[in-house]
């Protein structure tokens, strides 16, 4: 999502990123996923905090 879609439209998935965010007990592919996710959350919650930045 990073690339390709712009931050502002992530709200809508921001449940689902704090889901995943907290699902990291498989495997590799999981801790990855979930690290992706906290990456976004972090984006988003600058975001929160500096909205025009």
């Amino acid at each position: 999502m990073n690339g390709c879609v712009p931050v502002d439209f992530w709200w809508e998935a921001k449940t689902q990123l704090q889901a995943l965010a907290g699902g990291s007990r498989g495997d590799e592919d999981d801790w990855e996923v979930a690290g992706t996710a906290r990456e976004m959350l972090a984006k988003l919650e600058e975001r929160e905090t500096k909205p025009f930045a």
